[in-house]
């Protein structure tokens, strides 16, 4: 049926295309994610919620006079299959966060539109859902905040892998254009093993000692804000009540919270650790954890452009497989990076390939000039 009584700005055409593309979208991936969710439980939740999105959708096609029957889940996008490749290597869970970011975007721009604030309460209700798939049983704002930490740390393994695949891919492009003339793939081979070698364990000590030094002057300054709660107790009540009369609250309900929270030690040190500090005790990170993802992450996307010089024995075949499987996975890192950050992925995957490319085909041409000096 199409709706024939709207007449509408050409602002309002425009928003309203972009609010039925951006429903579309999010019904298509929690289809994806209904469809390739081994849970039954979360499979129902998952289409629900993309039969939700597409009615939202179907707002959208009424308000711009389309017939709504014709609205059609979106298939064979670049970004839809990006994100199909990724619910696959990573699971559903992971990716949860992404959406939950998606969510919360919509919530802002929805906010001020007329049509798009009778929606809010079902995407608020979409990201309480996704909060509860996501850390079951944790507070709600506590859920917020491990959302965007998972999707954090997320992005920074893309990115490690990233850091491997450029690097790896531009010493091996440089070294085969250096023996270009002597057709010895042996000699790339072992400087693909080495640059993935010296990479990954520096990536993973820089690492380390980054976070063990980060964490070491947290922990200095946790003791010093524990001594100091311990021997000047008034004065550190008198901060809390500080930070509540910031926050709005009136002098008399602030000295009421910073009282009842001083009755509880560990509350006190909280408090003034994230509010006057500006540290959280419970995410100080682990300088192991932190220096085995980034060797690993490192090395998985260092491993990328050598797998075919391991694979083939004739040097231009390696080569060519070599620049064309390592191209392909720069895109998709840089796909994967701007689903990270809610950004277009196909103009971040040209952008990574474009820039990874120019550093492989520069450091050919150099190799290959020092290669017939020598």
């Amino acid at each position: 049926m199409k709706n024939t009584r709207n007449i509408l700005s050409t602002s309002d055409i425009k928003r309203y295309k972009k609010f039925l593309d951006t429903e579309l979208e999010a019904a298509s991936m929690y289809q994806i994610l209904a469809d390739s969710d081994s849970s039954t439980h979360r499979s129902k939740k998952f289409q629900r919620l993309a039969m939700s999105e597409m009615q939202h959708a179907q707002k959208w096609a009424s308000l711009l006079n389309q017939d709504i029957d014709k609205i059609r889940l979106k298939k064979y996008s670049f970004k839809l299959l990006l994100f199909k490749a990724l619910v696959r290597a990573l699971g559903t869970v992971r990716i949860l966060p992404w959406l939950a970011k998606i969510e919360a975007n919509e919530i802002v721009e929805y906010r001020g539109d007329p049509e798009g604030e009778k929606l809010l309460d079902d995407e608020r209700e979409h990201s309480r859902i996704l909060n509860d798939m996501v850390s079951p049983g944790k507070d709600r704002n506590d859920r917020t905040l491990y959302d965007f930490s998972a999707s954090g740390k997320l992005r920074a393994a893309v990115l490690g892998i990233n850091d491997g695949l450029v690097s790896n891919f531009s010493l091996v492009m440089g070294v085969a254009g250096g023996t270009a003339s002597a057709g010895s793939p042996e000699l790339i081979l072992l400087a693909g093993l080495a640059g993935l070698t010296a990479g990954a364990f520096s990536m993973g000590a820089g690492e380390y000692i980054s976070m063990r030094s980060q964490r070491d002057i947290w922990e200095r300054l946790i003791e010093i804000k524990t001594l100091e709660i311990k021997q000047w107790p008034d004065e550190e009540e008198h901060k809390i009540e500080a930070i509540y009369t910031k926050k709005g609250f009136s002098v008399t309900e602030s000295k009421t919270i910073s009282k009842k929270i001083m009755l509880n030690p560990q509350a006190t040190l909280d408090t003034l650790l994230k509010e006057s500090v500006g540290i959280n005790p419970e995410e100080l990170g682990s300088p192991w954890g932190a220096a085995g993802s980034s060797f690993c992450a490192f090395s998985i996307g260092a491993m990328v452009p050598i797998l075919p010089i391991m694979a083939f024995g004739h040097e231009p075949m390696a080569i060519l497989s070599s620049a064309l499987i390592s191209s392909i996975a720069l895109a998709l890192a840089g796909g994967s990076i701007s689903i990270a950050s809610n950004k277009s992925p196909t103009w971040g995957s040209l952008r990574m390939l474009i820039a990874g490319t120019m550093a492989a085909v520069v450091t050919y041409i150099l190799g290959y000039g020092v290669g017939l000096l020598i």
